[in-house]
């Protein structure tokens, strides 16, 4: 009886056994089985988070790459967008001035916008924006700093409007491809080299780096304008109008020099305005302008170069202004009808030839400023009755006042003068 008793027991504690193994691997396989699925969903979560966090990261990391911005004035501001390459400039009033600084220099600019509140360009705003081929310049800008838009080179055509009244210089200098400036009337005041070194310049109405000129056919009126001084001509045929029938020439005030050749063989010109900001008048400017009756010289110019009226041969009167202090050689040579000059105290130089073959001269009177007479300065002067020289006067050339080859040294016996003062330079005539 015991001996079953015990069995029994055994038996029991065996199944009990048994029952906690299988619930405790059940338990285990479920915990194995739900561990992977948690491990793909966790997995997943993981994956798909930079998907949604990716576009706003972009977005953000994109804004700060692509959009700049600034102040370019006191009530100027500007923007650029590194996507479109456009600056924009935004605000009222004058633009700062750089110097090859501007805060957008390194960018490269496509297009360009300006506000119609702006007032000014600065000065090397948009120097070297090789990428920028138009530019629309707003109605309330009034001056273009120097160099502004210099070294645009892809720049083809602009327009200055009305109330621009200064472009400073080199402002457009190097912009290889503008072929078109539409100007307002009248125009601005321009810097020098203003538009050097451009198509447009080159074929365009230009006398003179900032000079320029336009003839009106109606009434035969050339007029030049600008600041500084007109070309150097090397001949007469280089010179723009050379051959028009021109019956007036204008030159406006900010004009500095009448060129070589300016007006060479005009000889439909009968009038001639020169203003006092005119300082040389070069050689042969008005060489053999035979319609020319009458010229003054402004107080402004102080040279009359080497043939310069030369073979003028309808021209009774010359006004020259104090100021001038020197006539070149040949200067008034054959103006055969001239009757009489009054040479300026200011007179330095008075060099050889300069009013050779004036026959209706009658007298003249030379200031004691000047130093030497040229040779031949008034040989052949057969009218001459009257010489006065002042007592400064040293020195006479040869044939000074002779009426011909004939003689020779500083003679005047050949000259009909009827009276000489030569005060101390008696010695240099006898």
């Amino acid at each position: 009886m015991k001996q079953k008793t015990m069995k029994r027991l055994t038996a029991l504690v065996l199944a009990l056994a048994m029952c906690l193994t299988l619930v405790t691997v059940g338990a285990w396989a479920a915990e194995s089985a739900s561990a992977p699925a948690e491990a793909s969903a966790s997995g997943a979560a993981e994956e798909s988070a930079p998907e949604q966090e990716q576009p706003e990261k972009q977005s953000a990391k994109l804004e700060t790459q692509t959009v700049e911005s600034g102040t370019c004035g006191q009530n100027l501001t500007w923007e650029y967008d590194d996507e479109t390459k456009t600056l924009t400039i935004s605000g009222t009033g004058e633009m700062s001035n750089y110097s090859y600084n501007a805060p957008w220099r390194s960018k490269t600019i496509n297009a360009l916008v300006l506000p119609d509140g702006i007032t000014s360009i600065g000065n090397y705003a948009f120097y070297g924006c090789n990428g920028l081929k138009e530019v629309a310049i707003p109605e309330g800008v009034t001056s273009i700093g120097s160099s502004a838009f210099s070294y645009c080179t892809g720049l083809t055509e602009v327009t200055i409007p009305e109330g621009v009244t200064s472009i400073g210089s080199s402002a457009f200098s190097d912009c290889t491809s503008l072929s078109s400036v539409t100007m307002p009337d009248p125009w601005p005041i321009l810097g020098r080299y203003a538009f050097s070194n451009t198509p447009w310049h080159d074929n365009g109405p230009f006398c003179g780096e900032t000079v320029w000129w336009s003839y009106v056919s109606q009434t035969k009126t050339l007029t030049i304008s600008g600041t500084w001084e007109m070309y150097y001509y090397g001949n007469k045929e280089s010179v723009p109008w050379y051959g028009k029938p021109i019956q007036k020439v204008v030159i406006n005030e900010g004009v500095t020099s009448i060129g070589n050749y300016a007006f060479y063989e005009c000889d439909t010109l009968t009038e001639v305005s020169i203003p006092e900001s005119v300082t040389n008048i070069e050689n042969s400017a008005f060489y053999q302008c035979g319609g020319l009756e009458e010229i003054t010289i402004p107080k402004g110019v102080q040279s009359i170069r080497n043939y310069a009226f030369l073979g003028c041969d309808s021209l009774t009167t010359v006004n020259l202004t104090e100021g001038l202090t020197s006539i070149g050689y040949g200067a008034f040579r054959d103006c055969k009808s001239l009757e009489e000059i009054t040479l300026p105290e200011t007179l330095t130089s008075l060099d050889g030839s300069a009013f050779y073959g004036c026959k209706k001269l009658t007298e003249v009177t030379i200031p004691g400023g000047v130093a030497s007479i040229g040779d031949c300065a008034f040989q052949e002067c057969t009218g001459l009755k009257t010489v006065t020289i002042s007592e400064g006067v040293t020195s006479i050339g040869r044939y000074a006042f002779h009426a011909g080859y004939s003689g020779g040294g500083n003679k005047l016996s050949s000259a009909p003068c009827v009276r000489i003062d030569v005060s101390e330079v008696r010695k240099f005539l006898w």
